[in-house]
């Protein structure tokens, strides 16, 4: 049987109509507008998602709402500021008073791992209030016991650890007994 030539049919590149591929050929021929009609599909849920995602024009501030205003600077901690003087650090004083009493002496001891010298200043001033009064402040010694922490964690923080030396001289004051600063003045000759 001898198929006829449909009018508005061509033929394909090696002389076969259409129709004289076969199934295979034809869901060749489907299959590429199947995949880009898929990506369409996907790139429009794409978009949903992220447009959903987007928070809308209405939460965000207009211009002519006044921003909330910064936190309130409050007092710093007695011994807070004795340890900025004796790191010769008392620039960040200011600084200090917008961190929250909590988080001073996290801060602080943050510094200290950061700042070798501010470090030995420190271990000097607790080792001298250790041989005065037989103690060291209770905020001194959370602050030693937070840069053991910090220590502990050295790969996590990203920066080098304290030498050993040093680090001995923490441990040995972060053992010591912690009195309050009021009484601490009191014991010192």
């Amino acid at each position: 049987m001898r198929r006829t030539r449909r009018p508005g049919a061509s033929r394909g590149l090696d002389g076969r109509l259409p129709s004289e591929h076969g199934p295979k050929r034809q869901v060749a021929v489907w299959m590429p507008a199947f995949a880009g009609m898929t990506m369409a599909v996907l790139l429009l849920l794409t978009t949903a998602a992220c447009a959903a995602q987007r928070p809308s024009a209405q939460a965000q501030p207009k211009s002519g709402t006044p921003m909330p205003a910064p936190a309130q600077q409050s007092m710093i901690n007695l011994s807070l500021v004795e340890a900025l003087v004796a790191t010769k650090h008392e620039q960040l004083a200011g600084v200090f008073g917008f961190v929250s009493e909590a988080n001073a002496g996290p801060a602080f001891a943050d510094l200290l791992f950061r700042d070798p010298k501010a470090l030995k200043l420190f271990l000097k001033k607790g080792e001298a209030d250790l041989k005065q009064t037989g103690a060291i402040s209770v905020w001194d010694k959370e602050v030693y016991l937070y840069l053991v922490t910090i220590q502990s964690n050295a790969s996590l923080v990203g920066t080098a650890s304290i030498p050993a030396k040093l680090f001995d001289r923490v441990t040995t004051l972060s053992l010591a007994p912690g009195v309050p600063l009021s009484v601490l003045k009191m014991g010192k000759k």
